[in-house]
């Protein structure tokens, strides 16, 4: 092939730019995921794209934004903003959120910064390149969050999950249980832990100031279409007479 004169190598060298390489590997319909920046994630893509028909593509691939005119499920999931953060949590995690937004931090997967587990949105993409499909069933013998359960069960896969560390098992249900969406009426019930005079001597600040874990929580459910119903409030005396208040917290689905 000739090399092209000079002068018109500038156009040549900007069309190439903007041209990239996708459109050699994917079909022309098929948007891929904002953020891809690893090579894994074009292998999965490519394992999704050939192994997926544009329904099942639109429903549950992990890689694609858009299939033809349609936005896919996972694009709209994790759209708007990132997951939300206590106001004390640094700008390194807050970073983190805004850069992995379609990875991870969407459905349950952020109510607990596990550390090990891998990034959801890989895990969709394995389900999918293992050709799992509504109905079959996966086996997780170390689920630690409950990661994979989570996925399948956004997925419309059943899953079994199995873990020898109690914390884990826990952590899962919860996580599992949490991700179920409400139907209109449906009251969610929700128990949590505070103690304000300890927050407040790690941040430094009064305890007045301190935004509990309820209220982080009522705000959270707020953005989620849920009104808190109703909260119960009860003190708890642990070791050394050191108190903490627990709170029993109704939502319901306006």
């Amino acid at each position: 092939m000739p090399v092209p004169a000079t002068s018109g190598r500038p156009k040549l060298v900007a069309e190439v730019l903007q041209r990239g390489f996708t459109h050699k590997v994917f079909p022309g319909h098929l948007q891929l995921m904002p953020q891809m920046h690893e090579l894994y994630e074009m292998e999965l893509a490519s394992a999704e794209a050939a192994l997926m028909p544009d329904e099942d593509l639109v429903r549950n691939a992990g890689y694609f934004a858009r299939v033809g005119t349609q936005w896919t499920r996972h694009f709209l999931i994790c759209s708007g903003e990132p997951l939300r953060l206590p106001k004390h949590s640094s700008s390194q995690l807050r970073s983190f959120f805004q850069n992995n937004q379609f990875r991870t931090g969407y459905a349950t997967h952020g109510l607990f910064p596990y550390r090990g587990k891998f990034h959801p949105q890989m895990i969709k993409g394995l389900l999918n390149a293992m050709g799992l499909r509504p109905g079959d069933t996966v086996v997780d013998p170390m689920m630690g969050s409950g990661t994979v359960l989570i996925e399948a069960k956004l997925m419309g896969i059943k899953s079994i999950g199995l873990d020898a560390s109690p914390f884990c098992r826990f952590m899962a249900q919860v996580m599992a249980e949490c991700s179920r969406v409400l139907r209109p009426g449906r009251l969610c019930t929700v128990v949590v832990g505070t103690n304000n005079n300890q927050l407040s001597k790690i941040l430094g600040t009064s305890p007045e100031d301190v935004t509990g874990i309820d209220e982080l929580i009522a705000d959270w459910a707020s953005g989620c279409g849920l009104h808190q119903v109703r909260k119960l409030s009860r003190q708890i005396r642990g070791m050394s007479n050191t108190m903490r208040t627990e709170y029993i917290v109704f939502f319901q689905r306006r």
